[in-house]
């Protein structure tokens, strides 16, 4: 084993005796060590050189040891080192301090030889130690990278192999497991409705001997030929699917057996009609079938294909060609089998037992298969059996079995060459594989093996404990594949929805709201549709509020009471949809239209006992029904929903109600100054107006947003809230104000902003008292910074009490008020731009100027029916817009 060299030590000492001898015991131990005299030239040696330990002393001029640790802490190009701090202090508050830096260990002066290696050697450990979490860290990140490519490859795959997944290849019908899928589905449809279920299964008479005659392309043409006969012939509703070699099934829903008999019948003489041309002339095949029909004391759907396969072997011994109904008894001798052996003599499954494993057996030699076959049939498994041919791989792929029996194959390969064949195809691979093998020793140890044995010639007690054995490991793959399938999609799913709590928890916006919830409800449900219907009151209606999956037209309103919609609505109750015969004669054509690809769901948004609506999901992808882990899910979603819903009223009604009391305190203000209060009606639409040109400038366009024009609706009416202090004979003064009376009128502007400031000190998340804070303290400020209360000027004034400057003058101007004639609109606007650059900021003059027609004809609207006044004109310092 080769010896591991000792790691590289740096030494750092602003004395050079201690570096030598540092450097001398070192070196006898073996290591690869380097000096440096100080921290600044010790902190470029480690990010250069990378050394494993760094051996400091504490006090050095310039970068000292605690410096020089924490340097090294903070770098991010610098890796894991240890190092040791060598300190003549070793008081409590030294050593914390030293750790604190970064250390990871100390030494006390005079070093000690003995105890500086066994520090090394312990730190030694910790190096390797975080040297291998490194590199598994790195390992794990290069391994996430390998799985990331790996999943696209298999999610390249995984589509590619969709087709082979629902369809058989050869004949373009629906393949066994989507045969077995969509009969699940109408079992369950048949369960819920009590609807009649029929089916029929089909197998081809004499195939062997055709493909032994004319060869298997023959054999496959007379496949896709029957294939395509019985998929012309079924009916529209029926199903038709291949589910093994030359088996078919045809589904009938909403078929008893009598119908399905007579529709099996006339898919019979279609296919002996069908004339497949050869080189030696014209051939045609024939077909036996099985009719069955769902009984009330049938567990589920296999028990209803067995008692159909037990009709079709009836079928076959009474002379093929022929159609047998479930319950009739055999009227003829038993006819011999492509083997030579006689079928009826097999013991049959016992239809109590169709949900056995099943499984494949391949064996040339006939005595051994009927062997095995009897076997396995009376120790209750499904038995299929197959000889060794060429296709014979692709023909498993088509109807997997859970245990696969490779025995006596063909001439052309041995037994371990299949063996090799299906444990490398990557979608057999996991199926387990028994060889019947006199001798296990002549299996090759190389290459894929066999996962057990049985003795040949087959010994049935043996070959029955083999089989269960294996047939229980696949049992236990399969529920780990599907317990995995599940948890993946739980996850999936509870991501989703804290995903939705966290996106609906920090938004007080109500369209955000609305779209989360049907996206969530879209992504939960896989639906290509879905629904949410708010109550309107007053009509006593639903409507729908968001859709996905309709046209943006769409409207639809549904009564209280009527229809799916407003029937869950006024019973607090979910409905579950699995067919279209569930929508009532009294749905509109907007709920028939939404609900008319079942499976669907219609549940009611609940919150303390009251519903706030319906969410409605339909047209699922793939259409099968909703499990009950699926409808679990989609409740959380509906409660999270309504929880929101519920929530955001709240806040808009507390919002509305604290506006409104707001609203009411400013125009008790303005009533003072014996105004109708209107003037702030007008002061706020007029602020709109700019703050809506202003919006399509670039320099404002991220600034006036739709929050912000909220947020101004709301502030505006309290700009002169602080008038609410001015005492009467000061605010109502007819005349002149006196020097000393407009101080005092001035201070309604500092009021008003601490009145703002206390209110939103108790009322931090009413975000638009911000913004009425800056209008109250700045709608005076002048833009030369002639105004008050602090003189400021230009774009230091808030935009906000930019914008109500100009719109507060322009009201003042044009309204007639006690101490002074309404201007006209002309002479409003000669003066506002006469003061552009001076009281009023340029930018905001332009807006006006853009949309002063505006304001006249609000103006005009809004007018005051003021009472006739002696008209005193009250002169301040400016004639033209000094309106205090």
């Amino acid at each position: 084993m080769t010896k591991q060299p000792k790691p590289k030590v740096l030494i750092v000492d602003d004395d050079p005796s201690a570096l030598l001898l540092l450097e001398r015991y070192l070196t006898d131990a073996g290591y690869e060590v380097a000096l440096a005299e100080n921290g600044e030239r010790a902190l470029h040696h480690v990010l250069h050189e990378s050394p494993s330990f760094v051996i400091t002393d504490w006090l050095m001029p310039g970068m000292n040891g605690l410096d020089l640790c924490r340097a090294i802490r903070g770098h991010e190009a610098v890796g894991f080192v240890y190092v040791i701090i060598i300190t003549g202090n070793d008081s409590e508050d030294a050593l914390v301090a030293a750790f604190t830096s970064g250390a990871d260990d100390y030494l006390t002066k005079p070093c000690n030889k003995r105890e500086l290696l066994a520090r090394l050697r312990a730190g030694e450990r910790i190096v390797s130690l975080e040297r291998h979490l490194a590199k598994r860290t790195r390992d794990v990140f290069r391994y996430s990278a390998d799985m990331e490519i790996a999943n696209q490859k298999l999610e390249s795959a995984v589509r590619k192999l969709e087709y082979m997944a629902t369809t058989d290849e050869l004949t373009g019908l629906i393949n066994r497991r989507a045969a077995m899928a969509r009969l699940d589905q109408h079992w369950a449809r048949s369960t819920r409705t009590g609807e009649s279920l029929a089916c029929i299964i089909i197998d081809i008479d004499h195939f062997k001997k055709v493909n032994d005659s004319y060869g298997h392309s023959v054999g496959d043409r007379a496949l896709k030929g029957v294939a395509s006969v019985l998929r012309s012939n079924a009916r529209t509703e029926d199903s038709v699917c291949r589910i093994g070699g030359e088996e078919f099934l045809v589904l009938c829903p909403g078929t008893y057996a009598e119908d399905a008999a007579a529709a099996a019948e006339r898919l019979r003489a279609a296919v002996q009609s069908n004339v497949i041309y050869v080189q030696s002339g014209e051939l045609r095949v024939t077909v036996s079938m099985g009719v069955a029909e769902r009984a009330l004391d049938m567990a589920n759907a296999e028990e209803m294909l067995a008692v159909a396969d037990s009709a079709l072997y009836t079928a076959k011994r009474e002379g093929r060609n022929r159609v047998c109904v479930a319950g009739r008894k055999s009227a003829g001798p038993p006819e011999e089998d492509e083997s030579g052996a006689e079928r009826d003599s097999y013991p049959q499954a016992d239809p109590e037992r169709t949900n056995a494993p099943t499984v494949l057996l391949i064996e040339n030699d006939d005595h051994n298969r009927k062997i095995g076959r009897d076997t396995l049939l009376t120790a209750g498994y499904r038995v299929h059996d197959e000889p060794d041919a060429p296709d014979l791989i692709d023909r498993i792929r088509f109807n997997p079995p859970d245990v696969i029996i490779v025995g006596a194959t063909s001439p052309n390969e041995n037994d371990t060459s299949l063996v090799h064949r299906i444990k490398t195809d990557s979608f057999l691979q996991e199926i387990p594989v028994i060889l019947a093998k006199e001798d296990p020793g002549d299996v090759e140890a190389n290459g894929p093996q066999p996962d057990d044995y049985v003795s040949n010639p087959i010994c049935p007690a043996e070959l029955t404990a083999r089989v269960k054995s294996m047939a229980r490991l696949t049992r236990q793959r399969n529920e780990l594949r599907a317990a995995n399938e599940v948890r993946g999609e739980q996850a999936r799913t509870w991501g989703l929805l804290l995903e939705f709590a966290q996106s609906i928890g920090g938004t007080d916006d109500r369209d955000t709201v609305l779209d989360q919830i049907l996206d969530t409800a879209v992504q939960l449900t896989c639906c290509q549709r879905a629904a949410l219907f708010l109550p309107n009151f007053e009509k006593k209606c639903l409507s729908l509020a968001r859709s996905v999956g309709l046209a943006e037209d769409t409207h639809i309103r549904v009564p209280f009471g009527e229809g799916m919609v407003g029937g869950v609505f006024a019973s607090a109750e979910a409905l579950i949809m699995v067919n279209d015969n569930q929508i009532p004669t009294d749905a509109n054509a907007g709920e028939r239209d939404f609900f008319s690809s079942p499976p669907a769901v219609l549940m009611p948004l609940t919150h303390a006992q009251s519903v706030l609506g319906v969410l409605a999901v339909s047209d699922r992808e793939p259409h099968v029904p909703f499990a009950p882990y699926d409808l679990g899910f989609l409740e959380m979603l509906v409660h999270a929903s309504a929880g929101a819903l519920h929530n955001l009223s709240i806040r808009n009604a507390r919002d509305d109600a604290r506006h409104s009391i707001v609203v009411a305190l400013a125009k008790l203000a303005e009533h003072r100054d014996n105004d109708t209060g209107k003037h702030l009606d007008r002061v706020a639409r007029f602020c709109a107006i700019l703050a809506s040109d202003l919006r399509e400038r670039p320099e404002y366009a991220s600034v006036i947003d739709d929050r912000f024009l909220d947020d101004l609706e709301h502030a505006v009416p309290l700009h002169d809230i602080g008038k609410v202090a001015v005492p009467d004979r000061i605010l109502l003064k007819p005349g002149k104000l006196t020097p000393e009376e407009m101080e005092i009128m001035r201070t309604h502007v500092d009021i008003g902003a601490e009145t703002i400031r206390s209110v939103l000190d108790r009322t931090p998340d009413a975000e638009f008292l911000v913004m009425a804070e800056q209008i109250a303290y700045g709608h005076h400020e002048w833009f030369d910074g002639n105004g008050y209360p602090r003189g400021i000027n230009g774009t230091g004034i808030p935009l906000p009490a930019r914008i109500v400057a100009l719109a507060d003058v322009y009201d003042a101007l044009t309204t007639k008020r006690v101490y002074k004639d309404a201007f006209s609109h002309e002479r409003a606007v000669a003066i506002i731009v006469e003061s552009s650059g001076s009281q009023f900021d340029p930018v905001v003059v332009d807006a006006f100027m853009r949309r002063h027609e505006d304001f006249a004809a609000l103006a005009e609207k809004l007018a005051d029916q003021l009472p006739t006044t002696e008209d005193t004109v009250r002169v301040t310092q400016t004639e033209t817009t000094g309106v205090a």
